[in-house]
């Protein structure tokens, strides 16, 4: 069996990473590329090739969750500090030249 080169393993890895469904539906799909599991992971005597890309998928999902998490708080931080905060000022405060509601 021939080892696939490198551009060929991370495309597999990508589809497999990337694709919608579970996992054997992505692994499918990859395969369709005309790499299989067995072509691009080993097995170990702990676990098997599906096991340990099963856990580097999930692996991957929660990294990227956790970037996700981190980029929302900073943006919406960034967000309420330039928007909202001066929004809720200017509709709050008790005269707004703008909209002639000044009562003094």
């Amino acid at each position: 069996m021939k080892t696939p080169d490198l551009i060929q393993t991370q495309q597999w890895l990508s589809t497999v990473l990337m694709v919608r469904g579970d996992l054997p539906q992505k692994l499918n799909t990859a395969a369709s590329q005309g790499l299989t599991l067995y072509k691009c992971v080993k097995s170990s005597d702990t676990l098997n090739a599906m096991r340990r890309v099963d856990i580097y998928a999930a692996g991957y999902v929660m990294r990227l969750v956790e970037c996700l998490r981190g980029s929302l708080h900073y943006f919406a931080s960034s967000w309420v500090r330039k928007y909202l905060i001066p929004s809720l000022k200017l509709l709050l405060s008790p005269c707004h030249q703008s909209l002639g509601l000044c009562t003094s």
